[in-house]
């Protein structure tokens, strides 16, 4: 069936996913080719254009000028799933509703190409954005940022404002608290690939543990999930440490439920250490220690940074970076190092 004899109700379940899948282009070139054609090389947009009209793509259009107020702010997460962000949300919108702002919320996956659209789409709709944990590449956040204020959480870039948890003290708590137990081992489980919280916590990792001449290693990244932590787990088997630091409580959970089914005990054998203390954090078995920053703090800072982005109609507020503190919150998933089970 050609696509001039399509239905308009099959041409209405074209996705711009389609058009990138037809045309060989990631999805953000497609939404970008409609909304802000200057950014694309013409030869890629009129052959985005081509396959769009050839499938029956028609491109969702929103009028906004920088005249115009929506008093809407984006909130984008990469996981809506994760409870990890719910008291950062708690925190974004108790502060935009005393300042007149609603909030929408964006599900920006752990995928590149979905999170770029995602977001993309966004820039039309709402006055500012709060990108909490995001993966994209800095010059992606940099080009946001040109367009309408932009404040990142858990994550720096360059000439864009920052709320970020002082990682190197979070783990200097965690390391010391584990030396302290005899713990001369550790074996730490990062999540994404592309996790700024990550790549911070292992260099202080490999600073904390040099000066104390522990032995560190690390399991390849994860997602950070229950299943990442129970995936990590099985790579710890292969080569166990006295002490495990996860990248985020559901990690150090998943961890718990897969080494405790095959008979190794929390924390006879390995005490487990996570990251952000969510609810869940105090009801496993045994309860964990975690480190924390206050998230609703984070979530009201953020907000605080891009309201001053917005009343001064987006210029220069010095782009600073506010840093929260961390603490270390003990439990039952540490104690003092034991002989290893092998």
């Amino acid at each position: 069936m050609s696509s001039k004899s399509k239905s308009s109700s099959d041409a209405k379940r074209v996705t711009i996913y389609d058009v990138a899948r037809e045309a060989g282009v990631a999805p953000s070139t497609v939404s970008r080719t409609f909304s802000r054609p200057g950014r694309v090389n013409a030869e890629t947009a009129a052959r985005v254009r081509k396959v769009a009209e050839k499938i029956g793509y028609r491109a969702a259009t929103v009028s906004f000028t920088s005249a115009q107020s929506t008093q809407l702010i984006a909130v984008a997460v990469p996981d809506i799933a994760n409870p990890t962000y719910a008291e950062t949300i708690k925190g974004i919108r108790r502060e935009a509703l005393a300042a007149g702002y609603s909030t929408i919320l964006l599900d920006a996956t752990e995928i590149d190409d979905q999170n770029s659209e995602t977001l993309e789409r966004s820039m039309g709709l709402a006055e500012g954005l709060i990108l909490v944990s995001p993966r994209l590449p800095d010059a992606a956040i940099q080009a946001m940022a040109k367009q309408r204020p932009v404040v990142t959480l858990n994550r720096e870039v360059p000439g864009v404002p920052a709320v970020i948890s002082d990682a190197r003290q979070g783990v200097q708590e965690m390391v010391a608290h584990l030396y302290d137990l005899g713990h001369r081992s550790l074996t730490f489980l990062p999540g994404p690939v592309h996790s700024y919280d990550d790549a911070q916590r292992w260099q202080a990792l490999l600073e904390q543990c040099s000066r104390r001449k522990m032995a560190i290693r690390r399991t390849p990244p994860r997602r950070p999930t229950v299943a990442g932590g129970a995936a990590a787990a099985r790579e710890w088997m292969q080569r166990r440490t006295s002490a495990v630091i996860a990248h985020n409580d559901l990690m150090a959970m998943g961890f718990m439920i897969a080494v405790k089914s095959v008979g190794i005990d929390v924390p006879r054998d390995v005490s487990v250490v996570g990251t952000d203390n969510i609810f869940m954090s105090a009801l496993v078995t045994p309860a964990l220690t975690t480190v924390t920053a206050s998230r609703r703090t984070q979530g009201s800072l953020a907000f605080s940074q891009l309201l001053e982005q917005l009343r001064h109609q987006h210029r220069d507020v010095g782009h600073l970076t506010t840093t929260v503190q961390m603490k270390l919150v003990e439990r039952e998933s540490t104690d003092r190092v034991h002989s290893l089970r092998r």
